[in-house]
């Protein structure tokens, strides 16, 4: 009981803050999911600083392009979009001009994962506000153990009306997996295989869907906790 008590403990705890974690397993062999916090919405990123302003969705996903936007004080400016790298460099990622209003729209193509800061900087003016958001790899995922569904999880333990959790095919159970739906965010960890649906990569409890607003098949954007950047 007390192992039990302990690995539901640090699983809420990862699933609050959102930060890396390892597996977690029950007496049984199989996961506790705790009890995840899903983020309302994600929503937008804001920053300025010394006459220059930013504003990005928290969320962006893979393959797509983010875009980021905001204004200049006094007008015309070239602009410059960066992201942080691991050794705290700046790599650009995008450059443009300011219109007359100071307005500005900077887009990148996501092909990172995890937690990327990004900043701007325009010419002539000292400041450069930044902020951090969650780049998501893109995927298809179904949804399993519906109302009055009961089943036995790979990972030990029973799919029934109250799980939170994730099914994938390789991963290790208890693995935590962040996933995204739209703006809308949750942790979750591996309870079962699956899915066994030919171009899927997920199955999504269906507590967990249902707190996602993910309505039958979906694209969803996830990062594994711990292998990501997070």
């Amino acid at each position: 009981m007390r192992s039990r008590f302990a690995a539901l403990t640090a699983l809420l705890l990862v699933a609050v803050s959102l930060m890396a974690g390892s597996a977690v397993a029950n007496d049984a062999g199989g996961v506790s999911p705790g009890d995840p916090k899903p983020g309302a919405d994600a929503g937008w990123v804001r920053a300025s600083a010394a006459g220059v302003s930013m504003k990005a969705t928290v969320n962006a996903l893979g393959g797509g392009l983010h875009t980021v936007s905001g204004s200049v004080t006094r007008g015309r400016r070239n602009v410059v979009l960066e992201r942080q790298l691991s050794n705290s460099t700046w790599k650009a990622l995008a450059y443009g001009r300011s219109a007359a209003s100071g307005s500005y729209s900077l887009s990148w193509k996501v092909t990172v994962y995890g937690h990327i800061k990004l900043r701007v900087r325009a010419t002539g003016l000292t400041g450069a506000p930044s902020g951090t958001i969650t780049a998501y790899h893109r995927a298809k995922a179904t949804i399993f153990g519906g109302p009055g569904e009961y089943q036995a999880g790979a990972c030990g333990g029973r799919i029934e009306k109250g799980t939170l959790g994730v099914a994938h095919k390789t991963l290790p159970c208890g693995t935590l997996v962040q996933i995204s739906v739209g703006n809308r965010v949750m942790v979750l960890p591996v309870v079962d295989r699956g899915p066994y649906r030919a171009g899927y990569d997920w199955d999504v409890t269906f507590d967990a869907a249902t707190v996602l607003k993910m309505d039958g098949l979906a694209t969803v954007g996830y990062v594994i906790l711990g292998r990501d950047g997070m």
